[in-house]
């Protein structure tokens, strides 16, 4: 956009929005970790968050949570799910928050946007952005919030 002349309003609005749109298709590309070394699938397990998951979209509930003590690979089983979710149709968006504390939660959100975020209302910024993206883009979307240790 920068150092062009437009010969009236409508190209240069034209030019913007194509700029946003283009900006917005690449905010949302999946930022999920790698998985571990040694990983155990639990064919089981993952067939039942499979099933869960599948029961939240008929019953319209958004939120679904892992719980346990450290290591037992709850983590890994969300990621496993994440990337079955974006295997199963390549319009879905799967991202991953750290959510440890609010400087890792802010940090994430800015490098999903790709777009820098101030701490004064972040989340009020990130839920715009993202709801004003996904409803441009049309696709379904999953948010792993990992390592939520106080949900206030």
């Amino acid at each position: 956009i920068k150092n062009t002349i437009y010969s009236n309003e409508h190209d240069l609005l034209k030019k913007i929005f194509e700029y946003d749109q283009a900006k917005s298709d690449n905010l949302l590309v999946s930022n999920l970790p790698s998985f571990p070394k040694f990983f155990d699938e639990r064919k089981e397990l993952f067939e039942e968050l499979k099933e869960k998951m599948n029961n939240l979209n008929q019953n319209n509930q958004r939120f679904l949570v892992i719980y346990g003590l450290p290591g037992i690979g709850k983590s890994t089983m969300a990621l496993q799910y994440a990337s079955y979710f974006k295997k199963s149709n390549s319009n879905n968006i799967a991202l991953w928050v750290n959510a440890e504390d609010e400087d890792k939660i802010i940090d994430s959100y800015s490098k999903i946007l790709n777009f820098e975020l101030k701490k004064e209302n972040y989340i009020d910024h990130f839920k715009r952005k993202l709801n004003s993206t996904i409803r441009t883009l049309d696709k379904k979307m999953l948010v792993i919030f990992d390592n939520v240790e106080d949900y206030d």
